[in-house]
């Protein structure tokens, strides 16, 4: 971990353009008590503050990004905006799919927690 959080140091860009990965490295390394800024979600938000209409997608980021949110603190404004739209497109992409698969299972039980 701490080698992945030297090098999220070392580089601005970060995972710029990948949503899963960058919401994936910023679980973990909040996870493990790294100090990771909200900031690094900048490139998913317009100018107008929205989220970015390419993120609907990545549903595989999406739900990474749901779970990244639960480890905002007070008044990081974009990850408590960022969990309100994440859930609820991840509620409707499991009304639009018939199929029950391993990932609909995964979305269902990050729902539910």
């Amino acid at each position: 971990m701490h080698s992945i959080y030297k090098n999220y140091n070392m580089n601005d860009k970060w995972k710029n353009g990948n949503l899963y990965a960058t919401a994936l490295e910023f679980r973990l390394l909040r996870q493990h008590g790294y100090h990771v800024p909200q900031d690094v979600f900048n490139t998913i938000i317009n100018k107008r503050g929205a989220f970015k209409p390419w993120l609907c997608e990545e549903v595989k980021g999406i739900l990474c990004l749901y779970e990244a949110s639960y480890f905002s603190i007070q008044g990081e404004n974009i990850l408590e905006e960022a969990r309100d739209f994440t859930r609820n497109f991840l509620e409707e992409y499991l009304e639009r799919t018939v199929d029950q698969n391993d990932f609909t299972m995964m979305i269902n039980r990050a729902i539910c927690i």
